[in-house]
């Protein structure tokens, strides 16, 4: 799958916003003339605004609907832009399956220290405008995840942005030029451990998912 907001070909995705409201438009871009981004003004600009006397946290929601056929390794794609209020305003980023009939709205439970059960973060942090950590600021980047995936089926892809109203920090969030892609067949595995080790031999162990049964070793000379 892949997005660059050019054509205008949106038929699979859907916003719900609180406030500060997900827009597809032409104020920013990393490439091209289009992006989605928050905005305050309908999407003729990528800023929001505070000073609403109101003491909570609101949340927007874009999501569109994708089909992962096959197990293996994914990769998750994208560039943001986000700047946001340091400690309260972020942008996170999620895969969550359909099965769970999940609904975007609120927070979902969704904190720094929490993930709801089964929605899976395609970033390498919590949020890539983490809860005390100040934003990326006005430069685009590229973030670059890869998963495995083990049970096929449909998936949304879920962009969330916090926004704390009583203060701004402009820009908010800007997503644009997204890739979901196989990468391979074959999960990824960690925890690798080697214990009993001699001259001759070891013994190897390591975690891993998905059905494989088989595994390849090779050996190298250290550099």
């Amino acid at each position: 799958y892949t997005q660059n907001f050019e054509d205008g070909a949106l038929a699979n995705w859907a916003v719900n916003n609180e406030y500060a409201a997900w827009s597809f438009g032409s104020a920013v871009a990393s490439t091209g003339e289009k992006s989605l981004y928050i905005s305050n003004d309908g999407g003729r600009s990528n800023s929001y605004i505070g000073g609403v006397s109101s003491w909570r946290d609101y949340y927007s929601y874009a999501y569109c609907r994708l089909n992962i056929d096959h197990q293996g390794a994914v990769r998750v794609q994208f560039d943001w832009r986000c700047y946001g209020r340091n400690y309260v305003d972020c942008l996170r980023a999620y895969l969550v399956p359909t099965s769970l009939s999940p609904y975007f709205s609120g927070s979902n439970g969704i904190s720094d220290s929490n993930v709801p059960s089964g929605w899976i973060p395609v970033t390498s942090t919590p949020a890539l405008s983490e809860y005390y950590v100040q934003g990326g600021g006005y430069d685009w980047q590229t973030n670059t995840y890869d998963l495995n995936i083990t049970t096929t089926g449909d998936y949304y892809l879920v962009f969330l942005w916090m926004n704390y109203v009583l203060d701004n920090h402009n820009p908010p969030a800007a997503i644009d030029n997204i890739s979901v892609s196989y990468i391979s067949d074959c999960v990824f595995f960690g925890g690798v451990t080697v214990d009993n080790l001699t001259k001759t031999s070891a013994e190897i162990s390591w975690s891993t998912e998905g059905p494989a049964t088989q595994w390849q070793i090779i050996v190298t000379e250290a550099d």
